[in-house]
């Protein structure tokens, strides 16, 4: 009786008769090669992709590292707030109480996304630094301007 191992998931089956397996549906097919015995659970990581080989159970686990994780869902507004508020303090023209409050709203939104960004993710990083430092400098330039 030959090995017989999935060539989708690498599950090893104990029946020849098995055509196609019955966890992913790909074919099976006959190894003349002697598996790796696991003893205990092995883990790599490779480019920020985490592989866990647990010998429990006969399923190789790919999870993403914590450098693939997140969005720029957050660090990208930061930054662009930053970049058009820290912009606005060369501006030389008089502003009302109305344009004020309404920079420093957004500043210290720039701010919070920024901050929870670092905090909650690692993807965008530097954009989320960028956005922190840009707004605290727009926030700034917007308390100058009260009166």
């Amino acid at each position: 009786m030959a090995l017989m191992f999935c060539s989708g998931c690498g599950i090893q089956f104990v029946s020849d008769a098995t055509p196609f397996c019955t966890h992913c549906g790909s074919p099976v097919k006959a190894s003349p090669a002697v598996p790796v015995q696991v003893t205990g659970s092995a883990t790599a990581s490779v480019a920020g992709v985490r592989i866990v080989i647990n010998a429990a159970t006969p399923h190789t686990q790919v999870t993403a590292g914590p450098e693939m994780r997140g969005t720029y869902g957050l660090p990208i507004p930061a930054m662009i707030i930053g970049i058009i508020f820290a912009l606005s303090v060369f501006d030389d023209s008089k502003w009302d109480p109305d344009t004020i409050n309404g920079g420093a709203v957004f500043c210290i939104a720039g701010l919070t996304l920024g901050i929870v960004s670092l905090c909650r993710q690692r993807k965008g990083k530097g954009m989320a630094v960028a956005g922190i430092v840009l707004s605290s400098i727009g926030l700034f330039g917007v308390i100058a301007r009260l009166p």
